[in-house]
C-alpha cells in the first residue's frame, strides 16, 4: 500500500511493481541470493564500515584536487559547492557517486533523478557519519561513443535531434554542431510558458559552440543543481587515468578481468540472475579521433580492432605510462577508475546499472579496492494537474495506471455497466450441462463421448468469441471515457514506457519553476527503494 509523505506525494515499493525488471524487483526486495555479490548491505550502519574501509586505503586526494581545480577553473562557486570541493581537495571528505554519459539537454528524467538521489543520500550520510563530510558527485562518462543514444530529447510531443558534425569517437569530445538551431526550436516551445525564459537562459548559458558536448553538459548540470553542492567530474583526463595505470597494465598484459568476472557470472547464473555486461579478453579502448577496442593480435602484438594502430607489448606499456589519457575503460573497468580516484562509499544507479555492478565485486577485491554500497536510485512519476483531475473524474487511483492498459479498460467497462459482458457463470453452467450430456453419450456408445467433448470445446470457443463482442459493444457505450483513459496512459506511460525514460525535466521547469525539484528531492527518502508519484 502507498504511504503519503505530503498530500501530493505517494510512494510505492519498486519490488511490487511489475513494470520494473526482474533484477530490479529482486534487488529492491532484498533477495538474499544477491547478498554474496553486494558487499555491504544498503543500511545506515554499513556507511560507517564503508567509510572506514575507504579512508584506510584512499591515496589519490592530490590527484582529485588537481582534477577539480582544472575542471572548475573559472566557474562561479556557491558557498556549499565551494565547501564540498575544498573538503574533497584538502580535507577528509567522502563521496556518494552517481554517473551517466553526457546527454542532450539533460535527456530523460532519470538523469535528474540520479543526481537528486545522490544529493539526498549524501545529506543523510553526513548525519549518520558524524565528523565526516559527505559530498554528492556526478561522474560524466564522456568517453562513451554511443552517439545515437544521447543525441535526442523529447520536449512535449516533439523530438529534437543533435547533429554533431563529427562521425564517431567519444561523445563528450564532440563539437556542438547544429546546437543553435536546437536552441531556436527550444525557445519557440518554451517561450510562452510561465518559466520559459529561465529554461532558455539555462540552455543558452550552458550550450555554446566554443564548448564540447561534454563541457556543455557539465555547465548544464552545474547551473541546474550546483546550488545543492553537487560536484560534477569528468574522468576523461590524464590526471584521472594516471591513478589506474597499474590496473590498465594488468588488463593489457594479463587479461585480468575476464576470468574473475566470468567466475562471478557463473555464480550469478546459478543464483538465477542473467549476464548484463559482456566481458572481453581486453576491456580497454584506445582513444584517438575514434574510440576503438584494443585486442591482442599475436603473442607480442597488440592492435586496435580496425588495425589502424599496432604496438609491441613494450611499446604499448610505454604509451600507457606516457599518455594514460589515450586509454579508455569499458563498462567492466570504468567503475574501477571511478572508485580509485574518488573517496567513494556508495554508488547510486538504476536497475540496469546495478545489474552489471554486482558482477564486479570479486574484480574489486583482486585490486584491493573497497566495493561501494550499491543504492538503487529513486524512480518517479510527475503528474500534472490536468491528468490528475481526469483520474479523479474517472474514479481511477494512480496505481490503476501501473496495470496493462487493456486490463484497465476492460475492468472500467465492466464496473460501470448494468449488463456484464462476463459469461463466466454461463460458461460454468454450460460445462455442467455438457458433463450430463457426456455421461449419456458414454452410456449409449463410448465413442460418442469424444464427440460430446469436441462439441463442448466448440461451444466454449463460441462463448469466448461472443464475450469479446459483448465487451467491445460495452466499450462503444463508454467510448469517450475510454478515450480519456488512453490519453491518461499516454501521459503517464508514453509509448508504453516509464515517463522517466522518455520525458525531459525542462518542460516541467518551464511550467512550474524549480520549486518542485526541492519537493521531489525531499520525498526521496534515503535508501528507500521506491517509485514516487508527485502531483502538481
Amino acid at each position: 500500500m502507498p504511504h503519503s509523505s505530503q498530500s501530493r506525494i505517494q510512494s510505492f515499493p519498486i519490488a511490487e511493481l511489475d513494470f520494473f525488471s526482474s533484477f530490479d524487483q529482486r534487488f529492491s526486495a532484498g533477495d538474499p541470493k544477491l547478498s554474496p555479490f553486494l558487499g555491504l548491505p544498503a543500511n545506515s550502519e554499513s556507511f560507517h564500515q564503508s567509510a572506514k574501509a575507504k579512508l584506510g586505503q584512499y591515496a589519490h586526494r592530490a590527484e582529485l584536487a588537481e582534477l577539480l581545480k582544472k575542471q572548475y577553473s573559472g566557474v562561479n562557486l556557491n558557498p556549499i559547492l565551494r565547501a564540498n570541493i575544498e573538503g574533497l581537495s584538502s580535507g577528509h571528505a567522502l563521496t556518494i557517486t552517481t554517473a551517466h554519459q553526457p546527454i542532450l539537454f539533460g535527456g530523460p528524467l532519470y538523469f535528474l533523478y540520479k543526481a537528486l538521489t545522490a544529493i539526498s543520500l549524501a545529506r543523510a550520510a553526513s548525519e549518520w557519519l558524524k565528523g565526516h563530510h559527505v559530498v554528492p558527485v556526478y561522474v560524466l562518462g564522456s568517453e562513451d561513443h554511443d552517439y545515437e543514444e544521447v543525441r535526442h530529447v523529447r520536449f512535449f510531443s516533439e523530438q529534437l535531434t543533435w547533429e554533431s558534425g563529427r562521425d564517431g569517437g567519444p561523445v563528450g569530445r564532440m563539437p556542438l554542431g547544429n546546437i543553435s538551431s536546437l536552441m531556436n526550436q527550444a525557445e519557440t516551445l518554451f517561450g510562452p510558458l510561465p518559466y520559459g525564459a529561465e529554461v532558455i537562459d539555462l540552455l543558452r548559458s550552458s550550450y555554446s559552440t566554443d564548448r564540447t558536448f561534454g563541457q556543455s553538459t557539465f555547465y548544464f548540470l552545474h547551473q541546474l543543481l550546483g546550488h545543492y553542492g553537487l560536484v560534477i567530474l569528468d574522468l576523461d583526463s590524464p590526471i584521472a587515468k594516471s591513478t589506474c595505470i597499474s590496473i590498465f597494465e594488468s588488463e593489457l598484459i594479463k587479461s585480468i578481468a575476464k576470468p574473475i568476472v566470468h567466475q562471478t557470472l557463473d555464480a550469478l547464473e546459478k543464483a538465477g540472475f542473467s549476464q548484463q555486461a559482456h566481458v572481453r579478453d581486453i576491456n580497454l579502448f584506445y582513444l584517438d579521433q575514434q574510440r576503438e577496442r584494443i585486442e591482442q593480435f599475436d603473442e607480442n602484438v597488440f592492435r586496435t580492432v580496425s588495425g589502424s594502430r599496432m604496438w609491441s607489448t613494450d611499446a604499448l606499456i610505454k604509451e600507457l605510462n606516457q599518455y594514460p589519457e589515450r586509454f579508455s575503460p569499458n563498462v567492466i573497468l570504468r567503475p574501477l577508475l571511478q572508485e580509485t580516484i574518488l573517496p567513494n562509499i556508495a554508488f547510486v544507479g538504476g536497475g540496469g546499472e546495478l545489474a552489471y555492478w554486482v558482477q564486479l565485486r570479486d574484480l574489486f577485491s583482486h585490486f584491493n579496492i573497497p566495493f561501494p554500497i550499491l543504492v538503487r536510485r529513486h524512480s518517479a512519476l510527475l503528474l500534472d494537474e490536468g491528468t490528475k483531475q481526469k483520474l479523479i473524474k474517472l474514479g481511477l487511483p494512480i496505481e490503476t495506471t501501473f496495470q496493462p492498459l487493456e486490463r484497465v479498460l476492460q475492468k472500467f467497462v465492466h464496473e460501470r455497466s448494468e449488463i456484464s459482458s462476463d459469461l463466466e457463470a454461463e460458461r460454468k453452467a454450460m460445462h455442467e450441462l455438457m458433463e450430463t450430456v457426456r455421461s449419456k453419450c458414454a452410456e449409449i456408445e463410448p465413442t460418442l463421448e469424444r464427440s460430446a467433448e469436441a462439441a463442448e470445446t466448440q461451444i466454449d470457443k463460441l462463448l469466448q468469441n461472443l464475450e469479446g463482442k459483448m465487451t467491445r459493444g460495452l466499450k462503444n457505450v463508454h467510448d469517450m471515457e475510454l478515450t480519456q483513459i488512453r490519453g491518461v496512459f499516454d501521459r503517464i506511460r508514453p509509448n508504453g514506457s516509464l515517463q522517466e525514460r522518455t520525458e525531459n525535466c525542462l518542460p516541467w521547469i518551464a511550467r512550474y519553476g524549480h520549486a518542485w525539484i526541492d519537493d521531489l528531492m525531499e520525498s526521496f527518502q534515503p535508501l528507500e527503494k521506491s517509485f514516487v508519484c508527485y502531483s502538481f
